[in-house]
């Protein structure tokens, strides 16, 4: 073997070492080239997922606030309701409180200043019994109604005609109202007003 032939072929091995090489970095760098991709591909895949939940999570904190804000607003309304009708329920009692309180005096009468007198000691007991009486028992509804059958006005306590059949002496619808229910003759003037104007009101022509 010539050495120009021996030059050869140890060139030729020699380059054949260098493309074996070459594909192998070739092989490696291909490798790699698709692992990068393939983050590549996976973070923008991330990204994008995570861009959509972030986007979501947005419109789902937005609603959450909305909601708060309503819930907010309604709390708000409801304390609100919640105040008037305490203090409605309040001023009512204390309505009620009065007409017991009445009642009693006017059972008493004059029997605070003779209490030796023979009739004090049970005029004493009288408001003594109605000052027990639950606050209920107070809560009653007065309306003044004209009878066409008998073509007369009555008193009436929660829809029905007074009861004065007190087993004593005559009593009136009104001598009850006041003296039993505590109402005051301004209240039962004006209810019976209102009522003869309403009355007033219905009879007039068209």
């Amino acid at each position: 073997m010539s050495w120009l032939h021996r030059s050869c072929t140890e060139q030729i091995r020699a380059l054949e070492g260098e493309l074996r090489e070459a594909q192998r970095r070739e092989v490696d760098h291909t490798l790699a080239a698709a692992a990068l991709r393939s983050e590549r591909d996976r973070a923008q895949s991330e990204r994008w997922d995570a861009a959509g939940e972030a986007e979501l999570l947005k419109e789902k904190l937005d609603t959450a606030a909305d909601r708060e804000t309503n819930l907010r607003t309604e709390i708000y309304d409801l304390q609100y309701r919640v105040a008037e009708l305490e203090q409605v329920a309040d001023e009512h009692r204390q309505v009620l409180e009065a007409r017991r309180r009445r009642a009693a005096e006017h059972a008493l009468g004059g029997a605070w200043c003779g209490p030796s007198h023979n009739s004090s000691h049970g005029r004493a007991l009288v408001a003594q019994a109605l000052m027990a009486l639950p606050l209920e028992a107070y809560d009653v509804k007065v309306t003044y109604f004209y009878d066409d059958v008998y073509d007369e006005w009555i008193w009436q306590l929660d829809g029905k005609p007074v009861n004065t059949d007190s087993g004593f002496s005559y009593t009136s619808a009104v001598d009850v109202l006041i003296g039993r229910y505590g109402f005051t003759h301004q209240e039962l003037d004006s209810i019976c007003e209102q009522a003869k104007r309403a009355q007033r009101a219905r009879r007039a022509p068209a």
